[in-house]
Formats: C-alpha cells, structure tokens, sequence
C-alpha cells in the first residue's frame, strides 16, 4: 500500500480521507437498502407481502457530511500544492538572520553561545538543492554560507541548510573553507541535486543491462 500511494503522489492523510470516503458511501449504500415492506407490530402490508420497499432515505445531515467530507478531501490536494511552493531567497536569509542572532545572544545552560558574538554576514548567493524524481524537480535545502567576524577580527566561516519550504535549519556545519563557485553548481562541488532512483526504474535498468549482455553474447 505505501508503494501505491508513492507511485500517485498521495499522501498517508490523503488516502485516510479517500478510505473514509468510501466507507461512508457504503454506510449510506446499507442505510437505504431495500427491505420487505411488511409491518409484524399491525400484520399488514402497504402493498404486495413481497413487494420492497426503502429501507430509509438520506437525512440532510448526512448529505451534509458527505458534501464536507469531500471538500475535505478536495482541499488535502490544495494544501499539499501549497506545501510545495518553496519561501524566497530573501525570506530564507531573513529568517536565517534571526536565528544567527539568536544564537549570538541567548546561553546554553553551561552559560557558552552557540555563535561567537561579531559581525556576520550571510553570502549573496543562497544555493538551492534539489531532488530529481522522474525529471521532476523538487526544492530539497538551502545552503547558504555564514561569515561571522568576531571582536579579534578572526572569521568564522559555517554552512548552514534549510528545509525551503519550513525554513526549518537542519544542519549548521562550521568549516574552514568558504562555499566556492562550483559549489554552487547542480552537477558538481560539495552540495549537487540529488537524483532519486526509484526501485522499478533500478528494475528497467537492470531488465535492459540483462538484455544487451544476451545480445553481445
């Protein structure tokens, strides 16, 4: 199942309303079924004794409940194309701001700072990774580069990554080297997209691989 829904692109919320969904459909299929139109409390019958007849009829609170159950589901898909949408630049370098400056000012319990206090800077450039699923590309971290110039004028270079579409820091790594002009490149340097291989297409490969080795033999 989790396979199935990866293959769609639906997620686990998705497919909990989509089986609610058909669960209620089913509990109103069985409340209006057809049942024999006979009355054992006064022993008679409307009509004929083997005649059917509705069992019941949809309430207007159940078609209200229906109607919502599935706007619900519509906005899951709405919602997740929002989630998609990666924050700017800019917005990343502002918010990455604030946490460095956080970081300068508030203690840990053992009364040390996290970031030396000084002058930072965060690089113009602000490098966006990204994953390749398909030919399908999606915003995967940011990676900027922090110089923090403490009060002896010693710099402190760091790499910082970002979910791009949380702003959520994931990794603050503290390196002697600066982010060079390759490492911005998507192909090459120290942060490259990364290309997902998904299992069936490691199968196709494997599948083709096998095939031409029959040939040439």
């Amino acid at each position: 199942m989790p396979e199935l829904l990866e293959k769609y692109n639906i997620n686990k919320q998705q497919g909990l309303m989509f089986a609610l969904l058909v669960g209620y459909f089913f509990y109103i299929s069985s409340t209006t079924s057809l049942v024999p139109n006979y009355n054992d409390e006064t022993d008679s019958v409307m009509y004929d004794i083997t005649s059917l007849a509705p069992k019941g009829y949809v309430t207007n609170n159940q078609l209200l409940l229906g109607i919502g159950l599935i706007i619900l589901f519509a906005m899951s898909f709405k919602i997740k194309e929002l989630q998609k949408n990666r924050v700017s630049e800019r917005q990343f370098k502002e918010y990455l701001s604030k946490v460095i400056k956080d970081k300068q000012e508030i203690k840990f319990s053992n009364g040390k700072y996290e970031f030396p206090s000084g002058d930072f800077k965060i690089d113009k450039d602000i490098r966006l990774v990204e994953e390749i699923i398909e030919n399908k590309r999606n915003p995967k971290k940011y990676v900027a580069q922090v110089i923090i110039t403490d009060r002896n004028k010693f710099e402190h270079y760091y790499h910082i990554t970002g979910n791009p579409i949380t702003m959520m820091i994931d990794d603050i790594i503290e390196t002697d080297q600066k982010l060079e002009l390759m490492d911005k490149c998507p192909d090459c340097g120290r942060y490259p997209d990364e290309k997902i291989i998904l299992a069936e297409d490691l199968r196709r490969y494997k599948d083709i691989k096998k095939s031409l080795s029959i040939d040439h033999e």
